[in-house]
């Protein structure tokens, strides 16, 4: 990070040469821009918008998936945030300091683990927990098909009306990210008290929608990319549903340490032929994917099954 370290010095001093005004926003793209540049480069391994995040976070004493850029933006004007990062640099260069010294120190006394961003965790302290849970992981072969049952006892599903039956989840993808392997599934719910199903009642249950895609925001992930990646996305002939959005069924299910981890899901069964809903979206980009932390993933799907499949949200109305 050292280039980024003298690159904004001068930013500072001189902001209006390299981004127009004092806007944290176009600040935060500019660097990120940057960090891209470094790294096709191979000028030197970008880091700091990873580790400027986890600062952040720290300061706040919250693990989020807001960018920073966001967090410091909140309740002020461009110009107030453009300061505010400015006056915690000095603080982040020192912390960033202490913190590699850490994680060398780290990587020398756990050779052969995987590295884990140590993400809400000041000072970054290894337990044994943390080191069972990793042997987990590495051990676990997620496989495309497989089914899994998650029995619903939750109180939001009580508020609903809902007093048995379970979420099925059906293995579709597997992303590696953060050291881990996530799985990326789609989830049905049976309201039944028995996991007997046939394939054909498996395939006969409707699909819980995760999310949904404006068709007028369709090339937002490729909106900084090449012309070319632009038109063809923009050009796709992506089918729409009846309210005229493009309907998500996928999600990414992080594996936290908790008692309601995916470790503890039922297998109930494997499906080769997969059968993909109707009208699906894809994003382009798997980490565009809609993301749920397993200690919350029967309520966020319920939540998700009334909000789309059920029309609650008023986007429907």
């Amino acid at each position: 990070m050292k280039y980024l370290k003298i690159l904004l010095r001068k930013i500072k001093d001189q902001y209006v040469a390299y981004i127009g005004e004092k806007s944290l926003y176009k600040l935060a793209i500019f660097l990120s821009g940057v960090e891209c540049g470094l790294n096709e480069a191979r000028v030197e391994q970008p880091a700091f918008d990873c580790y400027f995040q986890r600062f952040v976070e720290r300061k706040i004493e919250y693990h989020t998936s807001e960018h920073w850029s966001v967090i410091l933006s909140r309740g002020k004007t461009e110009e107030e945030s453009f300061d505010a990062f400015f006056s915690l640099l000095t603080e982040f260069w020192n912390w960033v300091e202490k913190e590699e010294c850490l994680e060398q120190k780290y990587w020398h006394d756990k050779p052969g683990h995987i590295k884990v961003p140590a993400l809400a965790h000041y000072p970054f302290i290894w337990t044994e927990e943390m080191n069972m849970h990793l042997k987990n992981l590495k051990e676990r072969h997620w496989q495309i098909g497989e089914i899994y049952a998650h029995k619903i006892t939750g109180k939001l599903a009580l508020s609903k009306g809902i007093t048995e039956g379970y979420l099925l989840v059906q293995i579709v993808d597997i992303h590696y990210e953060n050291n881990s392997y996530i799985p990326i599934v789609y989830t049905k719910m049976a309201n039944t008290l028995s996991l007997s199903l046939s394939t054909k009642d498996f395939e006969e249950l409707e699909f819980i929608q995760t999310s949904y895609t404006r068709y007028e925001d369709r090339a937002w992930e490729v909106i900084y990319d090449s012309p070319e990646e632009l038109n063809k996305r923009m050009n796709c002939n992506f089918k729409r549903d009846q309210y005229g959005l493009l309907p998500e069924y996928r999600a990414r299910i992080l594996d936290p340490l908790t008692e309601q981890s995916p470790l503890n899901w039922k297998k109930v069964g494997s499906v080769q032929d997969l059968k993909s809903p109707e009208n699906e979206y894809l994003p382009q980009l798997k980490d565009n994917i809609m993301i749920i932390d397993s200690d919350c993933f029967e309520d966020t799907l319920i939540e998700r099954y009334y909000e789309n499949n059920l029309r609650e949200l008023s986007i429907y109305h």
